[in-house]
């Protein structure tokens, strides 16, 4: 038996159809991490103003209407407790505690995170195929598609509790 290698852009030369099949590392298109997403919310619960306000019931029940408006709209006012600020902005993405002389000091921030696209990179992959009617061997090149992402996670508010209430809150400056 004999073996013909070809490559398949010689001239005169009939390439052997070719399947489009394009390798990628898991979890690397934007179909894929919406999924991954779907599925993160499916597991733990969606966590709205809403469902905060039904957990928290009791608390909620015992605040002036003008404090519970705040609190549907999302918005902290100093004087707020721990329980007033979850329900109005979520559990914090990081918490950090200070213990001094003059009290306990609680501070949680709440992040900002963007996932950006910035671009592809195309390498080459070669590998040989066999026509299953001739035995001829083809080289067949293909490319392979890498998708680059930069994640950014950003400070978006500060609330410091001194002593259980809310004693400063910090925000991002709106754009002009």
């Amino acid at each position: 038996m004999s073996w013909c290698f070809r490559d398949a852009t010689a001239p005169g030369s009939k390439p052997p159809p070719v399947r489009s099949t394009t390798y990628r590392s898991s979890m690397n298109t934007p179909f894929h991490r919406f999924v991954l997403v779907l599925a993160v919310l499916g597991l733990a619960g969606c966590s709205t103003v809403g469902t905060r306000i039904r957990e928290k019931s009791a608390v909620f029940a015992t605040l002036a209407p003008n404090v519970q408006q705040e609190i549907r709209k999302g918005q902290v006012e100093p004087g707020f407790t721990p329980d007033m600020v979850y329900m109005a902005l979520g559990a914090p993405d990081e918490r950090r505690e200070h213990h001094t002389v003059k009290g306990d000091r609680e501070l949680w921030i709440y992040l900002s995170i963007t996932e950006d696209w910035e671009g592809q990179v195309v390498h080459y992959r070669r590998y040989a195929v066999r026509d299953p009617k001739t035995g001829a061997v083809y080289v067949v090149t293909e490319p392979v598609i890498h998708n680059l992402y930069s994640t950014d996670a950003r400070e978006r508010i500060r609330v410091e509790f001194t002593n259980g209430k809310v004693s400063s809150i910090e925000r991002d400056k709106p754009r002009p």
